[in-house]
C-alpha cells in the first residue's frame, strides 16, 4: 500500500494488480505484480525489486483519460460526419468552420493527455507499507 502521510489519500495492490514504477537507478517498470514479499515486490517474470529501490509510483487517474478519449473520438467523428456528409452532397469537402471545431475538441483531448497519470513520490509525502494479509 502506498499511502499519503498525515492524511487519508492510500492506494493498495496485490499480486495480480497492474503497476508502473521508477527506480531509484531511473529504472522505469510496468507490469504484472506477481508477488508480494517482507521486502520485495517482483514484478512480470525479469523484475524482483526492493521497497527501499522505489523512487516513485504512477497511478491512472481516471476522469482525464476518460474525458481525453471521448474528445478525442467526438473530434474525428464530426470531422468525419461532415467529411462524408460533403462528398456526398457534392460541395466541398472541407469546410473552415468544421476544421475549426474538430481541431478544438482533439487539441482540448491531447492536453488532457498528460494529466491522465498521476506520480506518487515515494519519500516525505508518500510512503510504502506491507500489509498482513492472510493467503487463501
Amino acid at each position: 500500500m502506498i499511502k499519503k502521510f498525515g492524511g487519508t489519500t492510500r492506494y493498495s495492490y496485490q499480486a495480480g494488480d497492474e503497476i508502473s514504477l521508477r527506480t531509484k537507478k531511473n529504472l522505469k517498470i510496468r507490469g504484472t505484480i506477481w508477488d508480494l514479499s517482507d521486502s520485495s515486490l517482483s514484478v512480470g517474470q525479469n523484475y524482483i525489486i526492493r521497497f527501499d529501490e522505489i523512487k516513485s509510483v504512477r497511478r491512472e487517474v481516471y476522469a482525464p483519460k476518460l474525458f481525453s478519449r471521448l474528445l478525442l473520438i467526438l473530434g474525428v467523428g464530426y470531422l468525419g460526419l461532415d467529411v462524408g456528409n460533403n462528398l456526398i452532397n457534392n460541395q466541398q469537402v472541407f469546410n473552415k468552420s468544421t476544421l475549426i471545431i474538430s481541431g478544438s475538441v482533439i487539441g482540448a483531448g491531447l492536453i488532457l493527455l498528460p494529466l491522465c497519470h498521476k506520480n506518487l513520490p515515494v519519500g516525505k509525502r508518500w510512503r510504502l507499507y506491507l500489509l498482513d494479509s492472510p493467503r487463501p
